[in-house]
């Protein structure tokens, strides 16, 4: 909300102090009002369904803080449909969220043992082609940019009728 939340922020002052010393564009996105910096907590048997960020002005960045499951066991995000990619403790895993994705963590056999939580920090970051990174007026001038752009509609395509397929009779 454009702000640091400063009753959250004095639990991590070392992430604060990494984030505003090397991760400007992340905190800048934030105080502009077009990201988040955020610890994405999830519990087993959680699902966020499809969704798509507003636009493609930032990336986001997940970065595994506690994975308890491995993509194979069930934790895992998918981006635009493609291949399921896991988090890893440490690492960093970074999308265009402008594309649809959606995030599991499913809940296990009922006979094992309850994993624990999916913590990422999730950062939106500024794209690195975008041109008014940190401008308070960021989203005018990007409405501007794109209302001036020439839009041109895709051609409308017939639908293509599918030939009958021989009864396996004849």
């Amino acid at each position: 909300n454009c702000t640091l939340q400063r009753e959250h922020a004095e639990y991590f002052p070392e992430t604060i102090r990494i984030l505003q010393t090397h991760c400007r564009d992340a905190t800048g996105i934030s105080l502009c009002g077009g990201g988040d910096v955020i610890f994405s907590v999830l519990i087993p048997g959680t699902r966020l369904r499809p969704h798509c960020g507003p636009s493609n002005s930032r990336l986001t960045c997940h970065m595994g803080i506690r994975v308890p499951r491995t993509k194979e066991q069930g934790c895992y995000l998918r981006v635009a449909g493609e291949e399921r990619r896991g988090w890893e403790e440490g690492k960093c895993v970074v999308f265009d969220d402008s594309f649809e994705h959606e995030v599991f963590f499913d809940a296990g056999k009922p006979e094992d043992p309850y994993a624990g939580e999916r913590v990422v920090l999730l950062a939106n970051f500024w794209h690195p082609d975008f041109e008014f990174k940190n401008d308070p007026e960021w989203r005018q001038k990007s409405d501007e940019v794109m209302a001036s752009v020439d839009v041109e509609t895709l051609p409308q395509t017939a639908v293509m009728k599918v030939p009958e397929v021989a009864s396996a009779r004849s």
